[in-house]
């Protein structure tokens, strides 16, 4: 623990002063140590009468020189757990965070920061994917783990925990940006995820720890998963969407912002097809996004998931059939002209080798 981040963590619990007032303090003083032990009338000069006087009647909860002080105490717990808490006078603080608008005075981090250099990208869309946009989010996840580029994203339910565990699948790095406490796992059902990224990753928030989840939380930490990134994928977003809330951000603090297209009608796609229209960049494939983004393409030899069976001529033409968009036995049946029996047969096969998949509803996708 250092005094530095002791101060830093004082003046990020001031409720009542807004991350633009904090960042004017920290350009006028230098550091919020200096923060703390300024006057009055120079605190007033800065961030208003007003709030000068409750800044300075804050300071009496932090006592510094007392090893017993509540502060102090609870700033060494969160420390021993594995919490740092970085402000703007960090000099670990992401630059490209610091430049965007309303840029958070701080953060809570369990785990590690995204490399300062190179791309970093976010990932982002639907709660509730198809089997397609579940396919292209782990082909994408995947490309960019292998090319050593971050992924960051909010550990929601769909997409962007989706994402995430390909990320880490394939060894790569990612970041989760929560809106609630950094040390509670919200959604539940992602806590193998969230172990996870402790390890070989990074969990943030700007919300103090044991903070619970609320609605308007999570608005304003979209603006930290586009404000960490250089450039946004979306991938199947509705047209009211969460997701198209943080690629609106994005493109406001300047990032690039891509969406995957989805078939007219589909009320998961609207969103993406919306920016799509509006000029957002287009992921025609994942091998080409990677190109668009001048990333080195994976090795095919050495990718799992290229199946190098040699499948029989009716293997060969329902899979042929297959698409990463479900489809129901009876279309199959019309496009094969093949009876369902042998059908079923053949998909089967298909399965077993791993190159297609039954969904819940009973259609099948293609896998490879």
């Amino acid at each position: 623990m250092t005094m530095r981040g002791l101060y830093a963590y004082w003046l990020g619990q001031m409720p009542n002063l807004s991350n633009e007032m904090k960042r004017k303090l920290i350009s006028a003083f230098g550091t919020s140590e200096e923060v703390f032990n300024a006057g009055r009338n120079h605190l007033a000069a800065i961030i208003g009468e007003e709030k000068a006087d409750l800044l300075v009647s804050c300071k009496s909860i932090l006592n510094p020189d007392n090893e017993c002080d509540r502060m102090v105490l609870e700033f060494r717990k969160l420390s021993a757990l594995g919490m740092n808490y970085y402000s703007l006078e960090h000099p670990k603080y992401p630059e490209r965070l610091r430049e965007i608008h309303q840029a958070p005075f701080g953060f809570w981090l369990i785990g590690e920061l995204p490399e300062a250099k190179g791309l970093a990208a976010a990932m982002i869309g639907s709660r509730e994917p198809t089997p397609y946009g579940k396919r292209i989010a782990e082909e994408i996840a995947g490309m960019l783990a292998q090319a050593k580029v971050p992924v960051i994203s909010g550990m929601a339910r769909g997409i962007d925990s989706i994402s995430q565990k390909a990320v880490l699948e394939a060894g790569g790095y990612s970041l989760a940006a929560l809106g609630c406490g950094a040390d509670i796992c919200y959604p539940r059902e992602v806590a193998g995820l969230y172990e996870k990224l402790k390890q070989q990753g990074g969990i943030l928030s700007e919300y103090p720890p044991g903070t619970k989840p609320q609605p308007c939380y999570f608005p304003a930490r979209n603006r930290i998963i586009s404000g960490l990134s250089d450039v946004v994928i979306v991938i199947e977003a509705g047209r009211k969407s969460g997701s198209l809330i943080t690629a609106g951000m994005a493109l406001d603090q300047g990032r690039d912002v891509y969406a995957v297209p989805g078939r007219c009608g589909d009320l998961r796609s609207e969103g993406c097809n919306c920016l799509i229209h509006d000029g957002a960049g287009i992921v025609v494939s994942p091998g080409e996004l990677m190109e668009e983004l001048h990333l080195p393409l994976p090795d095919k030899d050495s990718d799992p998931r290229i199946n190098k069976r040699i499948l029989a001529p009716k293997e060969d033409m329902v899979y042929s059939c297959l698409d990463l968009y479900a489809k129901s036995l009876n279309t199959l049946e019309d496009e094969t002209h093949l009876e369902i029996p042998e059908l079923m047969r053949i998909l089967t096969m298909l399965e077993l080798e791993g190159c297609a998949s039954r969904t819940a509803q009973g259609h099948f996708i293609r896998l490879e």
